[in-house]
This record gives C-alpha cells, sequence and structure tokens, in this order.
C-alpha cells in the first residue's frame, strides 16, 4: 500500500518524459523539414489517430493487438521518412552541407544581360536595385561605373559613382585604392585627361601615405608622362580614306574597262 504513491510519481514521471522526447522528435523533424506545414498536418492527425486506436483496442479485447499493428503500419508509412531524414540529415550534411540556408549574396546578372543588349540605363538600374540591398557591395559599385565610363562615356558619373563608394566608412583600403586606380585608367583610356588620372592616383597617395598601395599609386605616376605620349600619338594618328571597290565585278559581262591600262 505504502508504494502505491511511488508508483503513481513514477508513472507520471515516465509520461512526461515520454511526452518530452516526443515532443522534441517533433519538433526536430518539423525544423528539419522542406514542408512544415505538412509535418504539422500529420501531428493533427497522428494525435488523435494514436488515442482513438488505443481506446478501440482495449474494447476489442483479444482483437485489439491486430489494430495496433494496423496503426503502427500507418503510422510508420506517414513518419518513416522523416524519422529517416533526421537520423541520417548530420552524415550527409558534410558532404552537400544540409538545408543550411545560403548566404545572402547580390546577383548581377539582369544587369549584365542588359549591358549586353545594349540597354545601359536599365542596366545601370538593375546593378542600383542590388546595391539598394548590399550598398557596400564593391563589384556591383565597379559594375555601374564602368557601364558609366565605357559604354555611355560619362566620366564624370564613373567617378561620382566611385568618390561616393570610397567616403564611405565600411570600404576597404584595397577596394578604395582599386576603384580610383580604374578610375585613372578610364581618364587616360577614354578621356586621354592625364590630369584626371594624376589626381586619382594622388588621392591613394593622400589616403594611404607610406603604403603598398600608395607605392604602386607612385610607380604608375612616374610612367605617367611615357603614357601620355602614348596616348596621344595613338589619338592623333592620321587617318586614311579607302576608296569604295567596284561592287559586284564578277557578275558583270563587260570587265575591259576595269582593267589597268599598260604603261
Amino acid at each position: 500500500m505504502m508504494n502505491r504513491p511511488f508508483d503513481f510519481a513514477l508513472g507520471i514521471a515516465g509520461i512526461v518524459i515520454a511526452v518530452a522526447l516526443v515532443g522534441l522528435g517533433l519538433f526536430a523533424i518539423t525544423k528539419k523539414s522542406y514542408e512544415p506545414g505538412k509535418v504539422l498536418a500529420k501531428i493533427i492527425t497522428t494525435v488523435p489517430l494514436v488515442f482513438s486506436c488505443i481506446w478501440v483496442a482495449h474494447l476489442l479485447g483479444p482483437f485489439g493487438p491486430f489494430l495496433i499493428v494496423f496503426m503502427a503500419v500507418v503510422l510508420s508509412y506517414m513518419w518513416t521518412p522523416h524519422i529517416t531524414n533526421v537520423i541520417v540529415s548530420p552524415f550527409t550534411n558534410i558532404f552537400d552541407g544540409g538545408g543550411e540556408k545560403p548566404d545572402d549574396r547580390p546577383f548581377y546578372s539582369i544587369a549584365n544581360a542588359k549591358r549586353k543588349k545594349g540597354d545601359y540605363h536599365a542596366a545601370i538600374e538593375a546593378a542600383r536595385a542590388q546595391l539598394k540591398k548590399f550598398p557596400n557591395d564593391f563589384e556591383g559599385v565597379m559594375l555601374v561605373a564602368s557601364i558609366q565610363a565605357e559604354n555611355l562615356n560619362d566620366l564624370q558619373a564613373a567617378d561620382n559613382t566611385l568618390n561616393r563608394f570610397c567616403e564611405r566608412k565600411d570600404a576597404t583600403e584595397k577596394n578604395i585604392a582599386a576603384a580610383w586606380t580604374a578610375m585613372a585608367d578610364w581618364h587616360l583610356q577614354i578621356g586621354v585627361d592625364v590630369d584626371s588620372a594624376r589626381a586619382s592616383l594622388e588621392k591613394i597617395i593622400a589616403r594611404f601615405p607610406q603604403t603598398e598601395f600608395a607605392l604602386k599609386a607612385e610607380q604608375r605616376l612616374a610612367h605617367l608622362e611615357s603614357t601620355k605620349n602614348i596616348l596621344l600619338a595613338q589619338h592623333d594618328r592620321p587617318k586614311y580614306a579607302v576608296p569604295k571597290g567596284i561592287h559586284n565585278l564578277g557578275l558583270r559581262d563587260d570587265q575591259d574597262s576595269f582593267k589597268p591600262k599598260e604603261i
């Protein structure tokens, strides 16, 4: 008689532990599932099914175990894929990364596609749409600036784009130096403007003195005059007009008039 309270308490504790374990298992299954809505629907279906089968099995007497077996088959069909996924996923995640959400990153495929089609303003808008989400993305900033400089020949707009990026507190030294170096190249190659190219390189020296970035900029400045002469020579190269040839010469019957005169 004295053991009954202890047995009762032990039974309650066992039920609580069992319910907790089942709850944790269902939570893990729901969390790892790609369709948590379906898992919740199965949980809502399973709970009344189990209690109903247990109650009916008790009423059936000796035929009750057959109903329990039938219920076990149905539940195994419903839950085996989810339970297997929870057990096996720690091993498969080593190779395929599991169901972890990939890191958010900008995508410039639409902007590049519009740029290839020649729709440069739409390409800039598509790139800036990504930059609204990732304002510190150097790839997107350089894409906008390159379209402005190389495709629209708007060096001032490209310069403004890169200067706004370089003023950001979260911009890295490497990206700032790369941006101003690219701007110097555009001033030389597109604008043939040595003074503006020199100004861009001098920004690097003033911003990062006595660094490898400043050293590279100083080396570029040392060769700037020779680069200027080469660019000017290419720009001022004389052009020669080539006269248009005779159209459909092989289809004409009379070709004697086109023969060169004998000296």
